[in-house]
């Protein structure tokens, strides 16, 4: 019985790892859809591409407000995947809160710039993660306090 539980066990496991694990075609549809929206400037597209559940109001409201058009002032490059290492996507604490992604990131996206000023962004690396059905760029969100 203990083997045949083990089994099962294992078999489960590599189901569940594999849901999360996207497709070819889901990573290629959404490198084209992140290279189409930095391309044409399209913030509303860009937004879409980021899945913002649980993020806070406030911080929903300056990331459309600021970070999306400072994002689409640099002239975009490429965008490409690496893997996605043990660090990325962990818990963090800022100002005694903790912060751990809204998605379980299955893919580092990154993204790189056309150097055009001296102090420029040349490059950044997002996490993506599966939300229905499709890769979705990951924000930290506030984790819930444990009791």
């Amino acid at each position: 019985m203990k083997p045949l539980l083990s089994i099962i066990i294992l078999y489960t496991t590599a189901l569940c790892c594999a849901a999360l694990d996207p497709t070819l075609e889901q990573e290629q549809q959404f490198l084209s859809r992140v290279e189409s929206a930095f391309r044409s400037k399209d913030a509303a597209a860009l937004a879409k591409l980021h899945c913002l559940d649980g993020a806070n109001p406030a911080w929903v409201s300056m990331f459309q407000s600021k970070i999306i058009p400072e994002l689409l002032r640099a002239e975009f490059a490429d965008a490409s995947y690496m893997p996605v290492t043990a660090e990325l996507g962990q818990p963090y604490n800022y100002k005694g809160d903790l912060y751990a992604p809204n998605l379980a990131p299955v893919r580092a996206l990154h993204i790189r710039f056309k150097k055009t000023a001296p102090n420029q962004m040349t490059s950044t690396t997002l996490l993506a993660g599966i939300k229905e059905d499709s890769l979705r760029i990951v924000v930290a969100v506030k984790a819930p306090s444990r009791p």
